[in-house]
């Protein structure tokens, strides 16, 4: 009796040591160990649908988007180079080539590779969220297999340029902007921000002037400043499109100058400095940058001054 159960034990010894050295699919395995790519080392990624190919490529050290080398969200792309980069498979799922099931087949799956130059330094194929919603199925190149990759970042990883460009036009910090230069048709004006001495225990009084010394409403002077400083577009245009002159032009000037040259009727078009492609407003933007431009050159409002009764 005591060798039977002696030989039972070894035999479900045996059958705990095969079954753990085995996958699902009833072969064993070792698993892929990725090296890492460095996104410093990255100079361009493509991702890859079965009708669409987003390519990004780095210039300098600032990414663009598309074939037409718009400008990208610097943080967004690298998040991107950075994952592909750093892929750690945790498990094997699948031998069996059942790709669908896994969002890893033709229709639906995305492949991301990475370059340096000529040479690619990743291909990795991207499917859906494991059901644990903690790691993403993926293939990796010259492999068959399908495997856990840790992380769910399937969400990121998408064909859709509009996810990625960056349309700001100026990133200006409003409170240092020192003067507004505003030239539209025949009028021109200059405001300088200056700083009035205050009664008693004050805090001094930060106000605009215009070129002739007249105090302006400082709220709507810098309601438009804060507009323009942190100006999005609308679309960026694949050359920069002008007209005779420019229907309006302003010019910030911080450590430097920025100018923004507007053409035509809302929805406008324009220029600013630092931006290799012209650009449109919207509707709504544009006619709100008019009214309030209108507001300070046609009919500017001069703060009061406390005089004695």
């Amino acid at each position: 009796m005591k060798k039977e159960i002696i030989i039972l034990l070894a035999l479900i010894v045996a059958l705990s040591a095969y079954l753990f050295m085995r996958d699902t699919d009833g072969t064993s395995y070792e698993l892929p160990v990725l090296d890492t790519v460095s996104a410093g080392d990255v100079d361009r990624m493509e991702i890859k649908t079965k009708t669409k190919t987003l390519l990004f490529e780095k210039q300098g050290e600032t990414w663009t988007v598309d074939l037409e080398g718009f400008p990208a969200k610097q943080d967004q792309v690298t998040k991107l180079v950075e994952t592909a980069g750093d892929l750690t498979l945790t498990a094997m799922v699948s031998e069996a080539e059942s790709y669908s099931r896994y969002d890893l087949g033709p229709d639906t799956a995305k492949t991301i590779l990475l370059y340096k130059g000529e040479n690619l330094l990743r291909n990795v194929t991207v499917g859906k969220a494991a059901p644990s919603m903690g790691h993403t199925f993926v293939t990796i190149e010259g492999d068959k297999k399908v495997y856990h990759a840790k992380g769910n970042f399937t969400s990121q990883f998408t064909a859709d340029p509009e996810r990625f460009i960056d349309k700001t036009v100026f990133n200006l910090v409003p409170a240092e902007v020192t003067t507004l230069a505003v030239n539209m048709g025949d009028t021109s004006t200059t405001l300088s921000r200056a700083t009035e001495p205050a009664e008693a225990d004050a805090a001094p009084k930060a106000v605009w002037k215009d070129q002739d010394g007249v105090t302006l409403e400082a709220e709507k002077v810098d309601t438009l400043i804060a507009s323009l400083s942190r100006l999005s577009c609308d679309t960026w245009m694949l050359e920069k499109k002008q007209d005779a002159s420019p229907a309006l032009t302003l010019t910030l000037t911080t450590d430097r100058p920025y100018t923004l040259e507007l053409f035509g009727d809302a929805p406008m078009h324009g220029t600013a400095t630092d931006r290799d492609l012209g650009f449109t407003l919207s509707e709504t933007k544009g006619a709100e940058i008019i009214s309030a431009v209108k507001a300070l050159t046609e009919a500017p409002t001069p703060e009061l001054s406390q005089t004695d009764d």
